[in-house]
């Protein structure tokens, strides 16, 4: 239409149209922050990243060890020490990379930065053979900077990188269990590194922090949200602690061990992987023998890892065999040949000693084994049998796993063994303050909490021993019901939102229990049961209504529970009507103010060309 009333020169369409594209333009200008513009981030998957650590030695005795993670087309030594240092200076040679400065060490003569890299499989650092941006690395390479001395060629390498053993344990959580120990990590002994070291990993990378998605093909699995979590082993508390950052970047000390176990993450808290508790003794062949009872170990410790938590020991290696030399300074004669140390385990069910028949770092303990190292004389064989009786075994098991408060619980020490005399006396400690006596007790608990239960066996021999374990008693509680009305009063006719989002599932005790039916009585004889939390209702006729909304959740204790809300209604007045409003939305409101815009300057241009 507007077209049919104007008609404007050239020129003044000319005009017309850089005045009506600069105002569009300003009001885009102001209207975009009306708009909400949503970027999201993806990671790729581990298998294309490469794990390289770096070390920086500024040739003054300090030096430090770094890791980065690099990805496809930005994996040179150049791209990693960018990662590391705080600060590079280069300087460009057509297209290779010389480095001036590291870190505001800069190169002055007789002294240069040269990078080195560590030849995994002759085990020695090699000048790097290229510019530092054309040497692209792969997994796991090392790299080191070395501020150096240059006068005389070819220039020292720097020192070794530090070798750092650990014990690592993979439970993939369906008993399967797999231990290795004193896997040597060399450079920045990363949990990722040594998990490296024997597995194969996959993992994704958020910013800097690695997140494992699989190992040796065992994926998380996001439907039954069970996950890969790593431990570590805390020496002084003995006990599994979750891992406090992120795999790479928790660095491991010599000694250290941990765990990664795929396991049910809707749990918590999390199970922790496998404790073994065994018990070692050191009989010294002089009449002095010394028990270490009870003694913790993660995952599925050698009989060499357990006697070095409670001993020095001295071993050489005979190909993949360890061979004791000495146990806490007490060595094997060598010059006559006779006492050596000789190590033993319990049989349980002939109740007598038997003479390791394997390597002390091939045989794997498990909970209530019982081991002995007897310093003797080994001119003849077999050598005797340790003279020490071992200790009974105390253990017991309690049912339900997980009791509610009030609920009795059984505890058995029925798997309590005597190991040589008989068990005459069976003493617990609820850890509550109460006690009981006997091989099979009941028990209940008055309120939830973390209790240590305490097992105290005595044998014939008037030997004893204790276990402890830590029994949860927990509070259950049903499903809380909760809802609005929107609008609380209405007209007769009108639709009413009926929302119980805000409800609560139940607990019990382990897992929560999810609303499954919400029941409505929307107090005019309607009754309407949905397994959503939002429902409509109209009503007919103008009054007070009180609206009850029960929730239903199985296996919760209890599994209901109700609320009341009232709803008022008026009639709309004779004569009267209702209005429906629309809140525009920022989109709506953008093109009606850009419609207006447009509009504003056409008219503007006519009003103009009419004053002429």
């Amino acid at each position: 239409m507007l077209a049919w009333i104007i008609h404007p020169t050239r020129k003044e369409r000319s005009q017309l149209k850089r005045k009506t594209l600069t105002t569009l333009i300003v009001m885009i200008c102001l209207c975009l922050p009306l708009v909400h513009i949503q970027v999201k981030t993806c990671t790729a998957q581990g298998s294309t990243f490469k794990l390289v650590d770096v070390l920086i030695d500024y040739g003054n005795g300090t030096s430090r060890w770094a890791s980065c993670i690099l990805q496809p087309g930005e994996d040179t030594v150049y791209n990693a020490t960018q990662k590391v240092v705080v600060s590079l200076e280069v300087s460009w040679w057509g297209t290779d990379a010389f480095v001036e400065a590291i870190d505001d060490v800069r190169n002055s003569y007789p002294y240069y930065w040269m990078w080195w890299y560590w030849n995994r499989y002759t085990e020695c650092w090699e000048l790097g053979p290229v510019a530092c941006n054309q040497y692209v690395l792969e997994d796991c390479d090392m790299v080191a900077w070395y501020h150096e001395d240059c006068s005389v060629w070819p220039p020292s390498p720097p020192p070794n990188p530090p070798a750092t053993k650990v014990d690592v344990l993979l439970d993939y959580g369906n008993g399967t269990r797999v231990s290795y120990e004193d896997v040597e990590v060399l450079g920045f002994a990363s949990v990722l590194k040594a998990t490296k070291m024997v597995a194969s990993v996959e993992y994704t990378l958020w910013d800097t922090n690695i997140f494992v998605d699989a190992i040796n093909d065992v994926w998380n699995n996001y439907g039954t949200y069970t996950f890969w979590i790593y431990w570590y082993w805390n020496s002084s508390a003995k006990c599994w602690e979750m891992g406090p950052v992120a795999c790479n970047q928790y660095v491991l000390a010599g000694g250290d061990t941990i765990a990664w176990y795929y396991e049910d993450c809707s749990v918590w808290p999390l199970n922790q992987p496998l404790v073994t508790m065994v018990d070692i003794l050191l009989d010294y062949g002089n009449g002095t023998g010394v028990w270490y009872e009870n003694v913790k170990l993660p995952g599925v410790p050698s009989v060499l890892k357990a006697t070095k938590s409670i001993a020095s020991v001295e071993y050489s290696l005979w190909g993949t065999d360890a061979f004791v030399d000495a146990i806490s300074n007490v060595w094997n004669d060598y010059v006559n040949y006779v006492f050596f140390w000789m190590w033993w385990y319990w049989n349980h069910s002939a109740k007598r000693w038997e003479l390791g028949s394997v390597a002390c770092n091939k045989h794997l303990l498990s909970s209530g084994d019982i081991i002995a190292w007897y310093y003797e004389d080994c001119t003849t064989w077999p050598p005797p049998q340790p003279p020490s009786t071992p200790h009974p075994t105390a253990s017991f098991t309690w049912t339900p796993h997980t009791p509610k408060v009030g609920q009795t619980v059984t505890f058995d020490a029925s798997a309590s063994k005597p190991n040589g005399g008989t068990i005459i006396d069976y003493t617990w400690n609820f850890g509550d303050g109460s006690v009981g006596y006997g091989k099979m007790v009941v028990h209940a608990y008055n309120s939830p909490g973390t209790y240590t239960v305490t097992l105290n066996v005595t044998d014939s021999n008037g030997l004893w021993k204790i276990e402890q374990k830590q029994i949860t008693v927990v509070q259950p509680h049903g499903p809380k019901a909760d809802f609005k009305a929107v609008p609380e009063t209405a007209k007769v006719g009108e639709k009413i939102k009926f929302d119980a989002s805000t409800s609560l599932p139940g607990w019990n005790g382990t897992h929560t229990m999810p609303i499954t039916e919400y029941r409505w009585n929307f107090g005019d004889g309607n009754i309407t049961v949905t397994t959503q939390p939002i429902v409509y209702h109209r009503y007919s006729a103008a009054g007070n209504y009180y609206v009850t909304l029960t929730v239903y959740a199985s296996g919760a204790t209890p599994e209901t529970d109700s609320v009341t809300v009232r709803v008022t209604v008026y009639a709309v007045p004779v004569g009267g009507q209702s209005v429906s409003v629309e809140t525009p939305t920022p989109i709506r409101g953008l093109v009606v103010c850009l419609v207006t815009v447009a509009v504003i300057a056409v008219a503007f241009a006519v009003f103009k060309r009419k004053g002429r």
